[in-house]
């Protein structure tokens, strides 16, 4: 299948066998990175000045509120 224009997510990338083996290699701890890709995350929307955007979400919770 041919897929144009199609970027990987962040934890597919990060689940991808390849990556793991590299990681565990380089003593990365995956709980770790993904606790400090979410600090970033959150420093990130606080910079942007979205602030109602919990920490470990896909989608800012103004959104989430809407479509419920």
């Amino acid at each position: 299948m041919f897929w144009q224009n199609w970027e990987p997510t962040l934890e597919e990338i990060l689940s991808d066998p390849i990556v793991e083996a590299v990681m565990q290699a380089d003593d990365v701890d995956p709980n770790e990175l993904d606790a400090m890709l979410g600090d970033i995350a959150s420093r990130l929307r606080a910079a942007d000045g979205n602030t109602c955007v919990p920490a470990g979400t896909a989608e800012p919770c103004c959104q989430q509120n809407a479509m419920s």
